[in-house]
């Protein structure tokens, strides 16, 4: 089952074209659409673990619509991901910003280019039925541009690049895909944010954050400071790994 997840998960894990995103039936967190569905809260508090060497790059989005994946439960599971595992100098990020949509669980996301994040609709047997009525809003709008084929991914991607007309059909796509979800669809919407409970802390996604202070997980806390005090961020020590599967705001 871990290694099927894994596969369903390939495109989560490197930036996505807004043409593969689209042809496979995803959802863009769309601040306004997910305001209108009323998932969207507002101004908010939360987490984001990180390495040092992206902190930098993390303080140049302040403000922006980039979306970050971020947390307000910790929980034992934290512990297990990658970044810690890999990372000579973990930290801790807490931050403010508006959030876009929270789950239980990891949301399961993909970035797109311009820093959006986008629900991976066919990642679960929950959201097969979300991802089977998406994809027939998909073809139905490729037809009105000439797309005669079947509800086929990789032939509507193949379509999208060959067009150039993705930005047309991204507005297009969001309009309708906000009147199926707001008709009803948003059941399945539901269905798939509340069934996948994997991981025991949640995700929330926001934008136009705002770095508040930082702590050590692990690494040089010297060299950590530094790189604080040169960013003008705040800097508060290490946190222990308990501290960090219990954290919550």
């Amino acid at each position: 089952m871990l290694k099927d997840i894994l596969e369903k998960l390939k495109l989560a894990m490197n930036t996505s074209s807004i043409e593969k995103l689209i042809a496979y039936g995803n959802i863009p967190l769309d601040d306004n659409m997910m305001e209108e569905l009323g998932y969207y809260q507002g101004n908010k508090k939360a987490y984001h673990i990180s390495d040092l060497k992206w902190l930098k790059e993390l303080k140049k989005l302040e403000n922006k619509p980039n979306q970050i994946s971020c947390f307000t439960k910790g929980g034992r599971d934290i512990v297990d991901l990658p970044i810690l595992k890999q990372s000579s100098n973990s930290i801790l990020i807490l931050l403010e910003g508006n959030a876009v949509i929270e789950g239980k669980s990891d949301l399961w996301t993909a970035v797109d280019k311009n820093g959006k994040r986008w629900l991976i609709t066919s990642t679960f047997e929950s959201g097969k039925k979300l991802n089977f009525f998406i994809l027939g809003i998909v073809k139905k709008i490729l037809k009105k541009y000439g797309y005669n084929g079947e509800t086929n991914s990789q032939e509507m991607e193949n379509f999208l690049n060959n067009i150039n007309k993705t930005k047309e059909i991204y507005k297009l796509y969001i309009e309708k895909l906000t009147d199926f979800l707001d008709e009803g669809g948003y059941k399945y919407l539901n269905d798939f944010l509340n069934s996948n409970i994997i991981y025991d802390y949640n995700e929330v996604v926001m934008d136009y954050i705002k770095i508040l202070e930082v702590y050590t997980i692990n690494g040089l806390e010297e060299e950590i400071e530094k790189e604080c005090k040169k960013l003008k961020i705040p800097y508060k020590g290490i946190i222990e790994y308990e501290k960090l599967t219990n954290l919550k705001i």
